[in-house]
C-alpha cells in the first residue's frame, strides 16, 4: 500500500497497514552513514542547520529528553506511532499536507549517546518522497554551549515531486526553521 500522495488524510487503519507493509524493507539508499561524512553521493545534496539552545547541563538534559519525544517534528507534521521508541529499528511514518497529503516512512539507523552529545539518525525507507538521511543531535561542547544540529543528505526520490523540487527545497527550510523552534519550545 503507498500512501506518498494521498487526497485528503489518511486513516489511521491505512498509516498502520503501510507501516507493516514497510518495516522490512530495505533503506531506500546505499551510502548509509553519509550524514556523518563530508562527501556527498553523486546527486545528493547536502543542508545543515545549527542553533544554539542555550548553556549548561541542565539544558543539554532537557534538549536530550526533546529529542528522545521526537520534538525534532513541527506541529504540522504528524507521526504514526505517536510516540515510537527512540532506537534502532524503530519505523515511523511522518504525515505531512494540505488537501495533498505525504506519509513518509524512515527507520532509526543509529542512535549515539554519550556523556556530552546525543545523535538519532533516520534513513528513508522506499515510502518516502525523498531517498537520504537525516541526522538530529545535540552536542554540549567544552565553551558550555549546547548545539541542536541538523545534518541532512538527501535527493528527491518520486518522480511527481521531482516536478517541483523548487518546492521541495522550501519545504525542507521551512521544516529546519520550525524544527529548531519546536525543540525551542520543549526545552
Amino acid at each position: 500500500m503507498s500512501l506518498l500522495l494521498h487526497v485528503g488524510p489518511p486513516t489511521e487503519a491505512d498509516v498502520r497497514r503501510c507501516l507493516e507493509a514497510q518495516r522490512a524493507q530495505p533503506l531506500s539508499y546505499g551510502a548509509v552513514g553519509m550524514s556523518a561524512r563530508r562527501e556527498v553521493p553523486r546527486g545528493f545534496s547536502r543542508r545543515e542547520t545549527h542553533a544554539h539552545l542555550g548553556d549548561g547541563e541542565a539544558v543539554f538534559h532537557r534538549a536530550v529528553r526533546a529529542l528522545r519525544s521526537w520534538a525534532v517534528y513541527p506541529r504540522w507534521m504528524t507521526l504514526y506511532p505517536v510516540a515510537p521508541p527512540v532506537a534502532r529499528g524503530t519505523v515511523v511514518a511522518i504525515g505531512t499536507g494540505w488537501g495533498l497529503y505525504t506519509v513518509n516512512l524512515v527507520r532509526v539507523t543509529d542512535v549515539q549517546e554519550g556523556a556530552r552529545r546525543f545523535a538519532c539518525v533516520l534513513g528513508t525507507l522506499p515510502q518516502h518522497v525523498l531517498t537520504g538521511e537525516e541526522r538530529f543531535s545535540v552536542t554540549w561542547d567544552a565553551a558550555n554551549r549546547v548545539v541542536y544540529s541538523i545534518e541532512a543528505v538527501s535527493r528527491v526520490r518520486h518522480p511527481l515531486v521531482r516536478l517541483g523540487a523548487p518546492a521541495v527545497q522550501l519545504v525542507q527550510a521551512r521544516f529546519a526553521r520550525d524544527s529548531v523552534r519546536s525543540v525551542r519550545a520543549a526545552l
